[in-house]
């Protein structure tokens, strides 16, 4: 595991973007696609934005989102919204995009709508960026939801998350898929997500979801922080 700093979030931004770009140009170098999954909230919107002014062949990118609010996809809530404001424009808008949430349906009946898609992907994706919670969550793997440990043990991609501490029921992406990447990267800004960070580093609270998930990780682990 690695922790990489910055005096600022600029800075942050334009490197996490390199490595994004050349973890995708790796894997067109030998394929036809490459896949990535992304985060939604606040955290990641700096970073798509600058991802989608970058030379890419946009059209060759798969991408789908780590999870998702059980909400219209115009919602202020929905990250499948965040993401079409922040990345799916101009020539990114080539990118093949999969959402996890289709509102006309039940969240179960979106997963069984989804996982098709989600097989069609290139598997492991170039890169799993993440984010992270200050109670430890990750994507929505959720300490306060009753099935979080069968959430880590299935062998599904997506499952309906239902974390008490939530307003709405959400879809996430597994351990089976968020770690079948060639890299796992962690974005935080703020003393209160350096802090998180620093006990991912130490392993102090092997409990939290997202120390689990590292700890199934056999790829590298990144963490990407500014104040």
């Amino acid at each position: 595991m690695r922790l990489k700093t910055y005096d600022s979030r600029e800075s942050l931004v334009a490197d996490l973007s390199r490595h994004l770009v050349d973890s995708i140009n790796r894997q067109l170098a030998h394929q036809p696609t490459a896949s990535m999954i992304v985060p939604g909230g606040s955290s990641p919107q700096p970073v798509l934005a600058h991802l989608a002014l970058q030379t890419l062949p946009y059209s060759r990118l798969e991408l789908t989102l780590s999870d998702e609010r059980c909400v219209d996809s115009r919602d202020r809530m929905s990250n499948e919204a965040m993401l079409r404001k922040t990345f799916l424009h101009g020539p990114a808008s080539a990118t093949h995009f999969i959402a996890l949430y289709n509102s006309r349906m039940s969240p179960q009946q979106s997963i069984e709508q989804t996982e098709g898609k989600l097989a069609s992907l290139h598997w492991p994706v170039a890169a799993t960026l993440l984010g992270i919670g200050t109670d430890g969550h990750t994507a929505s793997l959720f300490a306060s939801d009753p099935n979080i440990d069968s959430l880590f043990e299935t062998g599904q991609r997506l499952a309906v998350a239902l974390p008490r501490t939530q307003p709405t029921a959400r879809i996430t992406l597994t351990p089976t898929a968020l770690l079948n990447t060639e890299v796992l990267i962690f974005l935080g800004f703020g003393k209160e997500k350096r802090a998180v960070f620093e006990q991912l580093l130490n392993d102090t609270h092997p409990h939290l979801p997202a120390a689990r998930l590292i700890s199934m990780c056999a790829v590298p682990v990144y963490f990407y922080w500014a104040p």
